[in-house]
């Protein structure tokens, strides 16, 4: 939910968001409504795409 936020904030559709984390719309879906978390190397790229650091990257996705 954060991470949507995020990505609204930036100005990164969700479709985008799986373009540059070679994943896919669903998969990008389910780490934003906290179905299912990223694996590390996606974390990392979230946290670079984002420009965040590994730790809030994670947060965002903390489904509180």
């Amino acid at each position: 939910r954060r991470q949507r936020q995020m990505c609204k904030e930036t100005g990164i559709t969700q479709k985008q968001m799986a373009q540059l984390l070679g994943a896919s719309s669903i998969s990008v879906y389910k780490w934003e409504t906290g179905h299912v978390h990223p694996r590390a190397a996606q974390l990392e790229r979230i946290a670079e795409v984002l420009k965040l650091g590994k730790r809030k990257a994670l947060a965002l996705l903390d489904p509180q």
